[in-house]
C-alpha cells in the first residue's frame, strides 16, 4: 500500500490541478472509423488508440519518476480512471476555448513542436526526419498530430484565462504563516464531574419523578447502549483450589485430591464454603473473598472447570474437578440465562445515572462560574485560582491542530480558537469550555511565532502554496460544473468497455 501511494501521488502531479504535460497528445477530434468511441465530449471523440496512447505516456512518466517503487499492475485501474479524467478535462477546456473564439496560430504550433525533446538539431531547427518519425509513430499522421497539438494549445489558453483571477495577497500569506507557525502555552483549571458522589443524593422518589418527566432521555440512552444489555449465559460460583504442579508425581496428585475431597466433606458437614476457602484455598485471586469468582461466561475459565460449573444447578456442590491448576471444589450460587434486558428492567438504573450526571454537571457549573466571576474581578485566572485554593495546570507548547487537541485538556476547536485569540493585555478567557465532561477555564501564559528574518521566505512560500491551491480549486469547480452540464445535455459519454474492442485507424 505504501508503494501504491507513491505512484498515486506522482500521478496527481500529472493529472490534477490543470498540470498538463506539453503536447503528449491528450486528444483532439478524430476523423476516423472505429467500432466505438471510448469517450465523447461534444464534438471530440477518443478511441482506444487515443486512450491507450495517453495511458502509456503516463505510465512511462511514472516509471521514470518512481523507478523500482512503481508497479504497473497495481497502478492499472488508477491509470485508467485518471487517464479518463485527463482526456475529459482537456477536451472540455479546448472545446470551451474554441467556443470563445480562441485559436492556436501556426507560429504557436511551430514553437510547440520545437519544444518537444528530440525533434530539433543543434541550431534549434526542427529535423524533418525526426519530426516525421515522431508523428507517425505516436499519431499515425501529421494531421492527427496537429489536431491534438491545437487542442493542447487551446486547453492551455483556456486554463490561463480561468486562472487569471486567482490571487493571494501578502497579507493573506502572512496571516496563514502566523496561523500555522504560532505556538502558545496555557494555564488552565479543569473541574471534573463526579457522578458517583452525586448518585448518593438520588432517591427512589427522585428516580420515579425523573421517569415521569424524562422517559425519552432514558429510552435514548437505552438504545445507545443496547449492546450492553445483551447477556450471555453465565454462572456465579465460588471455588476452593488445591494446587498441583503439572509435573507432580502420582503421590502428590493423590494427596492433593484427598485434600480437596476433605474440603468438600467439611462443607457438606455444615461449614461455610467461604470460611473453608479462606482457610485452605491455594487461589490467591479469590482466597480472601471466600473463593468468590463472581459471574463468568463460557470461554472464560479452564475447560474442565467450566464444564463442571455450567452443568451444575444453583446450590450444587461439585468436585473435586481436575484442571491444569489442580483440584477444584465448586459451589454454583446462581445462574443467568442468555437473553436481553428490556428497557423496563433497566430504566430505573439508567434514570438514576442520568440524574446523577445532571446533578454533578450542575454542581460543576456552579464551581466553574464562581471561579470565572473571581477571575473577572481579579483580571487573572491565575490569581483567582490561587485565591480559591485551586490547582492551576500548565500545558506544554501548543500549536494549532485540525482536531483542536490541546495536551492535558482534550480536543475542542472552540477552546483552541479562543486560546490563540488571547493577548498579553487580555490573557484570560471569560468563557467556560466543556471538554470531555470537564468544565475548563484558560489563560494565556506565553506566545511565540516564526522569527522575523524567516518570515519573508515563509510568506513567499505560503503565498505560492495558497495560490496553487486556489487555482486548483477554481479549475476543479469549473471543470466539474461543465462536466455536469455536458452530461445533462447528453454531450459527455464514457464507454471503457470499448477499450477491449479491436480498433484501427
Amino acid at each position: 500500500m505504501r508503494r501504491g501511494r507513491r505512484w498515486g501521488t506522482a500521478f496527481l502531479i500529472v493529472g490534477v490541478g490543470g498540470v498538463f504535460v506539453a503536447y503528449i497528445g491528450l486528444g483532439g477530434p478524430m476523423q476516423c472509423t472505429q467500432t466505438a468511441a471510448v469517450i465523447q465530449v461534444g464534438d471530440r471523440y477518443f478511441y482506444a488508440s487515443d486512450f491507450n496512447r495517453v495511458l502509456d505516456q503516463q505510465d512511462r512518466y511514472l516509471q521514470e519518476r518512481l523507478g523500482e517503487g512503481y508497479d504497473r499492475r497495481q497502478a492499472d485501474e488508477w491509470l485508467k480512471q485518471a487517464t479518463q479524467s485527463a482526456l475529459i478535462r482537456q477536451a472540455i477546456l479546448a472545446q470551451e476555448a474554441q467556443r470563445l473564439g480562441l485559436n492556436a496560430s501556426l507560429g504557436e504550433e511551430r514553437a510547440a513542436v520545437k519544444a518537444i525533446p528530440g525533434l530539433t538539431d543543434d541550431q534549434g531547427r526542427v529535423d524533418r526526419e525526426s519530426y516525421e518519425r515522431f508523428y507517425l509513430y505516436e499519431y499515425g499522421s501529421e494531421d492527427a498530430f496537429r489536431r491534438v497539438l491545437r487542442d493542447d494549445l487551446l486547453a492551455a489558453k483556456m486554463q490561463r484565462l480561468l486562472l487569471a483571477s486567482a490571487f493571494v495577497s501578502d497579507a493573506e500569506a502572512r496571516d496563514a504563516v502566523l496561523y500555522a507557525g504560532q505556538e502558545i502555552r496555557l494555564a488552565y483549571v479543569a473541574f471534573e464531574e463526579d457522578p458517583d458522589e452525586a448518585a448518593e443524593t438520588v432517591t427512589d422518589e427522585d428516580v420515579t419523578t425523573f421517569l415521569s418527566t424524562s422517559a425519552e432521555r432514558v429510552k435514548t440512552l437505552y438504545e445507545e447502549r443496547r449492546d450492553q444489555f445483551v447477556q450471555d449465559e453465565a454462572v456465579q460460583a465460588r471455588h476452593i483450589l488445591i494446587q498441583v504442579a503439572p509435573d507432580a508425581t502420582e503421590g502428590e496428585v493423590a494427596e492433593a485430591e484427598t485434600r480437596a475431597a476433605a474440603a468438600r466433606t467439611r462443607v457438606e458437614g455444615g461449614e461455610e464454603f467461604a470460611v473453608v476457602a479462606e482457610e485452605i484455598s491455594d487461589d490467591p485471586g479469590s482466597k480472601q473473598s471466600g473463593g468468590d469468582l463472581g459471574y463468568f461466561n463460557r470461554g472464560q475459565m479452564t475447560p474442565p472447570f467450566e464444564e463442571a460449573a455450567f452443568a451444575a444447578v444453583p446450590g450444587e456442590l461439585v468436585g473435586p474437578v481436575r484442571s491444569d491448576f489442580g483440584f477444584h471444589v465448586i459451589l454454583v450460587e446462581a445462574r443467568r440465562e442468555a437473553g436481553e434486558q428490556t428497557l423496563e428492567q433497566v430504566q430505573a438504573d439508567l434514570a438514576r445515572e442520568l440524574l446523577a450526571q445532571d446533578r454533578a454537571g450542575a454542581a460543576l457549573r456552579v464551581r466553574a462560574e464562581t471561579l470565572r466571576d473571581a477571575q473577572n474581578e481579579s483580571g487573572s485566572l491565575e490569581q483567582a485560582a490561587r485565591n480559591e485554593g485551586l490547582t492551576l495546570e500548565r500545558t506544554s507548547w501548543v500549536s494549532r491542530r485540525p482536531d483542536g487537541f490541546v495536551p492535558g485538556i482534550g480536543a475542542s476547536l472552540a477552546l483552541q480558537d479562543a486560546a490563540f485569540s488571547l493577548t498579553p493585555e487580555a490573557p484570560s478567557s471569560p468563557r467556560i469550555f466543556e471538554v470531555q465532561g470537564k468544565q475548563i477555564l484558560i489563560q494565556l501564559l506565553e506566545r511565540r511565532g516564526p522569527e522575523e528574518e524567516a518570515m519573508e521566505l515563509a510568506i513567499a512560500n505560503e503565498r505560492e502554496r495558497l495560490l496553487s491551491a486556489r487555482r486548483n480549486e477554481i479549475l476543479e469547480q469549473w471543470i466539474n460544473s461543465r462536466r455536469r452540464a455536458l452530461s445533462a445535455e447528453g454531450q459527455l459519454y464514457v464507454n471503457l468497455a470499448a477499450l477491449d474492442q479491436p480498433s484501427g485507424r
